[in-house]
């Protein structure tokens, strides 16, 4: 009989992965995290955040003028700045609008009135409110400055 053959150890066992199994499923892993990292798009994420937050300022400050309207009697002045804080009546309406967030326009005619903000995702739209409609719209730049303008996108 031959001395030189090489046994198993009797505790050898195929339940384990090897170590090229371990590196495969490593990079496999890495590739597809790097892929989702590119598809995710932090920064475009981050727009999109912003546009929320847009809109619901844009709300809350057109609610605060609707109230301001129903207990004065009518829209505020719109102020320099297109800002109603600084217009003639600015001790009245500072007690509905605590704060005006800045790129934010507001226009009224007396019985009307508009405010509206650039998107941070789409350059040339626009987030509009108008008491008219009574809802906030999406519009680009031809209307916007008008009551009831807001072309269709």
């Amino acid at each position: 009989m031959n001395s030189f053959c090489l046994k198993k150890s009797p505790n050898y066992s195929k339940d384990g992965f090897t170590i090229i199994e371990l590196i495969m499923v490593v990079l496999v892993v890495g590739l597809l995290s790097g892929a989702l990292i590119n598809v995710i798009d932090v920064g475009r994420q981050r727009d999109y955040a912003s546009d929320g937050v847009l809109r619901q300022n844009l709300s809350d400050i057109s609610g605060a003028i609707e109230t301001y309207r129903v207990a004065e009697g009518s829209y505020p002045d719109k102020g320099a700045g297109q800002n109603p804080r600084t217009g003639s009546d600015s001790g009245v309406v500072n007690q509905y609008l605590d704060d005006w967030p800045s790129g934010f326009t507001y226009f009224e005619d007396g019985s009307d009135f508009i405010i509206y903000v650039e998107s941070a995702t789409n350059a040339g739209q626009y987030f509009k409110y108008s008491s008219d409609w009574q809802a906030i719209k999406e519009c680009g730049s031809t209307d916007i400055g008008t009551i009831s303008g807001c072309e269709a996108l």
